[in-house]
């Protein structure tokens, strides 16, 4: 069964105040919507593939691991990609399935995959 509101003047009253509240934001959320959406920048490295995992590290440098493609490294926060896994970086299979940096070292980088785990005391450089 559904609550039910009581009956008292006062807190319709009230209510119907929280209702218009909490509307007007959500009008407003039409003409803001459109302008936050055009924030968004395809940074694609172009691997082909589907993305699996992501990881920034305390220096800007970001590594996302792929299925197909091992793992790609930026060092000017996503404006460039190289290659630093299966075609290049020595990795033994493709998919990267986890990403993790070093929380007291920064340039120690992991990737873990089908492969197993493996380090990189330069940042996967």
């Amino acid at each position: 069964m559904a609550p039910r509101l009581p009956d008292h003047p006062a807190w319709t009253g009230r209510f119907t105040a929280l209702c218009l509240i909490l509307a007007l934001p959500l009008s407003l959320l039409g003409s803001v919507g459109s302008a936050l959406t055009a924030v968004w920048t395809n940074v694609n490295p172009g691997g082909g593939g589907a993305f699996t995992c992501a990881a920034a590290g305390p220096t800007g440098t970001i590594v996302i691991g792929s299925d197909i493609a091992g793992a790609y490294r930026s060092t000017d926060r996503g404006t460039t990609w190289t290659n630093i896994g299966y075609l290049n970086g020595g990795l033994r299979q493709s998919y990267v399935s986890a990403i993790a940096f070093d929380p007291a070292a920064a340039g120690i980088l992991y990737l873990a995959g089908e492969g197993g785990l493996y380090r990189s005391a330069d940042g996967g450089g």
